[in-house]
């Protein structure tokens, strides 16, 4: 069993533009985020030569842990550092 760990920020790509930006969704731990249902849930890209609205999901978010240095934790950011 994964341990539940605290969650500092979460983010969302566009799948437009890939213009990664904080979500207005608050996941206060992971297992918050691992249980959300985000159905129906939208956000406005903020880059100003694309301001779709993006659906959020799982696939297309991800987080930072409050407690740990390093890179982000989500489907397409595994390797990426923040």
């Amino acid at each position: 069993m994964i341990e539940n760990k605290k969650i500092k920020e979460s983010y969302i790509t566009c799948g437009y533009c890939g213009t990664k930006f904080q979500s207005p969704i608050f996941f206060g731990d992971t297992d918050s985020f691992d249980s959300a249902i985000t159905a129906g849930n939208t956000a406005q890209c903020p880059n100003k030569n694309c301001r779709k609205m993006i659906h959020c999901n799982r696939k297309n978010m991800s987080y930072l842990l409050a407690d740990e240095p390093g890179g982000f934790v989500g489907d397409d950011f595994s390797d990426n550092k923040a």
